[in-house]
This record gives structure tokens, C-alpha cells and sequence, in this order.
């Protein structure tokens, strides 16, 4: 420890801004004196560590003041001073200053409030900071590429979220059954729904036919679409039944796509508003880049090229994170007269799907929609087909799919 003279010093430029009580301080060292000396870069007298020292001493109008040399350090303390002069640079990233402080952090035996009084930064602060760089550290690269520690946390705190729905999940769903033999089911949603005693889902994916007898049309080859009719009645009785059911095959937090028909926007929404979900009226749509569509009457009125989702909740469920609300893509036919093109499917479900995610599709047509969340990530898909011979066709392709295959490098480009 050596005695300096107060004008000696020399205060380089520095990111920290906001030093505490400095009269608290003062008052300090009036009683006590100075326990712990300000440290200094040899030969030069840059202030490494102790401003706050060092401003209340200034402020009572020391003249010395007691002072350590980084040299006469132990490589503990040099490594604690080396951090703390990084957090305090101006040209970090946030992901680098998050870095710093939990190494930071780890070197005061993580001890908050020792972290929070030397660095500056609140306790809150800490705290999101070292959430954040956890968990880059093991990886995660959606917080790694999140634009500040704000958006960071969100994702963090969304994870925690999911992770905590997931654990209660697998406490409350019940038997887990066995893996089916085929990820897509051939059976009847609604039966299915009433006797399911497995582990529930908490995301679903309804492509229910829309009600307007696009089944009899002689556009496209519409006729052969499926097996349930496109009545309005089959349509209420779907959306009937996936409520009547939801408590038995739905988590309590989960998400919905539901693909509709715009002839029953106002009363679809005020069903399942009414049913408990809560419904975003601002639908998602797919516009068919390649402009085919229906013309219900081709001498009164145009092409419908779009088709409308909407996005629903139970258990105020939150998005990983926003999408727009609209996508370009062609039309695909491929697998089913109905199918949605994965990429299209890829788009919405990036708000929707992470490694927690349990999807089920109760009327799966293609088996697009179990592709699109295997490859955004989805811990369990499962579909459901009336049709035999459209589960044939969906469990062929879905097994068709990898997330390494080249149809999915594709899917990737095109998402």
C-alpha cells in the first residue's frame, strides 16, 4: 500500500456513470478511514478500481490518498480488476459486458450484492445479465442473437416459463402411452378425442374442413379432398367437439393455429372467444404467391388467393417471439388437394415451437404440419387422418423428411 497524492490520479474514460451514495461513503471514511486502497495501473496512475473511494475521499478534500499498483496484485485480484475494467468499456457488446459480469460474478463466490457494489449495476440488473450469458455459455443461440439484454431476458424468461409448463405437465397429463407405431394416426378426431388418455399437447394444428362445400366444387379437383364432409354442420361439430375435449388432450398453457373460412370469420371467432380461448382477431394469412385460388362465381367476383389462421390460446400461452402476419408462397399439391406448403406452416410456428413443444394435428391431410414442427424443433408431433389412404400418404411423407435431408436445406432458404 502506498500514499499518492490526490492530483496523481488520473480517471480514464469509463462506463460506469451512476456511483452510488457518495455521501454515505464520505461519511465512511470519516469514521473508518480508507479499508480497502484505490488500485492504479503502474507507471501511468490510471485509476483501475475504487472510484467511488476515491470521489467520496475527493469530496472531503483529501489530499493523499492509500493506493495498490496492479504488479503488487495476486492474479485473483489482477483477473477481478482485468473484468471489472471490461464491463465498464463503452465499445462491449451486450452479450460481452453479460460475459464479463457473470465471470465477474463467479470470481466474488457469485455473491450478488459484493457483484452489484462493485461493478455499479443494480442487483436486477446482475441478474438478467448473468441469466443471459448462462445461457449462451450453454448455447442457446436464440438468446445469442437477440439485439439487447431486454430482448435476451424475454427469451430467457419465456423458456423458464415453457420449461416450468413442461415440468407440470409431465405431472398432471396422466399415463404416457406408448409412441404409435405411425406418427400419423388413421382414426376419427372426435372418437379419438373422447378416449385419449395419454400425455397432452400444447400446440394444435386444425386444418378442419372450412363449412362451404368446397368438397362438391368442381374447381381443382376438390372432390376428393377427404373424408369428412365440407358442410357447415361438419364444421361445428369439429370445433364442438376439440372444445368439448380440450381439458382431456390439451395442457392448460397452449397455442392453436386454426385455419378457417372467411364466410365464418365473425362467428368462428365469437366461438371459441366463448369457449374460453383467447383469440387474436388479426388473422394470419398465406397469400398463394402463384395466384390459384377459387372463383365461387367466376361472372360476379375475383380469385380468392389467400387463406386466413387464426392464432389462439388457453392459459395466456406467450409467442418465442413475432412474425409477420403475412407470408408469400406458392401452392402445393403434392400430398393432399388441401395441403399448406411447409415453409408456410415454418413461418407461424417460429412464435409457436421450441424444444418443449407436444403438437398434435387432428386432421393431419398431408402431414405438413408435423414436418413443419419437427423442424422448427418440437419435442413430440403427432397427426391424426380419417382417410386411410391419406395417412398412408402423410406417414410417407413425413418419414420422407429429416432435418438434415435436402428437402429441408431447401425449407430452410425458403423460411
Amino acid at each position: 500500500m502506498t500514499q499518492i497524492l490526490m492530483t496523481s490520479v488520473v480517471i480514464g474514460e469509463r462506463q460506469r456513470t451512476e456511483l452510488g451514495d457518495i455521501k454515505e461513503m464520505a461519511e465512511s471514511l470519516e469514521r473508518n478511514g480508507l479499508l480497502h486502497p484505490i488500485v492504479l495501473e503502474d507507471s501511468t496512475n490510471v485509476l483501475l478500481a475504487g472510484e467511488r473511494r476515491f470521489r467520496a475521499a475527493e469530496s472531503l478534500g483529501w489530499e493523499m490518498i492509500a493506493c495498490t499498483f496492479k504488479s503488487d496484485l495476486n492474479e485473483a485480484d489482477r483477473k477481478s480488476i482485468e473484468l471489472e475494467e471490461n464491463i465498464k468499456r463503452k465499445d462491449l457488446t451486450w452479450q460481452e459486458r453479460a460475459d464479463a459480469l457473470l465471470q465477474y460474478h463467479e470470481l466474488l463466490g457469485e455473491d450478488k450484492e459484493a457483484t452489484a457494489k462493485a461493478t455499479g449495476y443494480s442487483i436486477p440488473s446482475i441478474e438478467k445479465n448473468i441469466r443471459a450469458a448462462i445461457e449462451i455459455r450453454d448455447g442457446d443461440e436464440k438468446v445469442a442473437a437477440a439485439p439487447h439484454l431486454g430482448a435476451a431476458d424475454r427469451v430467457v424468461t419465456l423458456k423458464n416459463k415453457r420449461a416450468l409448463d413442461a415440468a407440470l405437465a409431465d405431472l398432471t397429463s396422466g399415463k404416457t402411452l406408448a409412441d404409435p407405431d405411425e406418427t400419423i394416426v388413421c382414426t376419427d378426431f372426435l372418437e379419438w378425442a373422447a378416449h385419449w388418455k395419454g400425455r397432452k399437447f400444447n400446440l394444435i394444428h386444425c386444418d378442419f374442413p372450412y363449412g362451404i362445400g368446397h368438397d362438391k366444387s368442381e374447381q381443382g379437383g376438390s372432390k376428393h379432398m377427404g373424408a369428412y364432409e365440407d358442410s357447415e354442420e361438419t364444421y361445428w361439430k369439429l370445433c364442438s367437439g376439440l372444445c368439448d375435449h380440450a381439458d382431456r388432450i390439451l395442457q392448460s398453457s397452449a397455442h392453436m393455429l386454426f385455419w378457417f373460412s372467411m364466410n365464418y370469420y365473425c362467428e368462428t371467432l365469437r366461438f371459441f372467444s366463448n369457449r374460453g380461448w383467447r383469440v387474436q382477431p388479426y388473422p394470419l394469412i398465406w397469400h398463394k404467391s402463384d395466384s390459384k385460388g377459387i372463383i365461387p362465381d367466376v361472372e360476379r367476383g375475383p380469385r380468392r388467393v389467400y387463406e386466413t389462421c387464426l392464432l389462439m390460446s388457453r392459459g395466456d400461452r406467450r409467442i418465442i417471439g413475432p412474425v409477420d402476419n403475412h407470408v408469400g408462397f406458392p401452392t402445393t399439391k403434392e400430398h393432399h388437394i388441401s395441403e399448406k406448403p411447409v415453409p408456410v406452416i415454418c413461418h407461424f410456428m417460429k412464435m409457436l415451437v421450441d424444444e418443449t413443444t407436444e403438437a398434435l394435428d387432428p386432421t393431419a391431410g398431408s402431414g405438413n404440419a408435423l414436418i413443419a414442427a419437427d423442424y422448427m424443433g418440437a419435442k413430440r408431433v403427432l397427426g391424426l387422418e380419417l382417410n386411410p389412404e391419406y395417412a398412408k400418404i402423410a406417414n410417407v411423407n413425413y418419414r420422407s423428411y429429416n432435418r438434415e435431408s435436402k428437402d429441408f436445406g431447401i425449407i430452410k432458404e425458403q423460411i
